[in-house]
């Protein structure tokens, strides 16, 4: 268990945990999920991608309960998908995202994983700013990735040297 202590603003959480998300906090963790979300993924989703990721998420305590989750999905040869991750809005600009990033990113390079990657939808400026402020780079999109015709933008981040090299290609232009 991570505890990380944030004083950042009046209605912010003194004290934050970051600790493994299990079995008995998904329904609590699923009311984030759709609190977070104008398209919520569906509960049996949900749990399939918590179940994929088993090992590799985390949850955010702030006041007794959950303020935020993170998913991240491993694969063969060093690679991790964070395929989920939400902070309640009462709790957004509260510093809780980064202590889930960063937690998470420790956590899958303390288990030999080298590079990170993870999707948002081309339209969501905050998550595409708060990923870019952590050292993701943009690398693809994917023109119709959500069931609702909307593109994805892909970002990755090197989280340590690996077998596949330094360089990350970047996006250019304007997206």
């Amino acid at each position: 268990m991570l505890r990380v202590k944030l004083l950042t603003g009046r209605h912010c959480c003194e004290h934050l945990i970051v600790t493994e998300l299990r079995e008995e906090h998904l329904r609590e963790a699923y009311i984030v999920e759709v609190e977070s979300f104008e398209r919520p993924y569906p509960w049996e989703y949900f749990r399939f991608i918590a179940a994929l990721s088993s090992g590799y998420s985390l949850i955010a305590i702030c006041n007794g309960k959950i303020a935020g989750f993170v998913m991240a999905v491993p694969y063969e040869g060093g690679l991790a998908h964070i395929a989920n991750m939400a902070v309640t809005p009462e709790y957004r600009r509260c510093k809780v995202g980064s202590a889930l990033l960063s937690s998470i990113e420790y956590l899958l390079e303390n288990n030999g994983f080298s590079l990170v990657f993870l999707e948002t939808w081309v339209s969501n400026h905050a998550a595409r700013r708060f990923y870019e402020a952590h050292g993701y780079r943009a690398i693809r999109i994917i023109p119709g990735y959500y069931e609702w015709g909307e593109a994805a933008v892909v970002y990755v981040k090197l989280l340590r040297q690996g077998i596949i090299g330094r360089d990350v290609p970047v996006l250019s232009g304007s997206l």
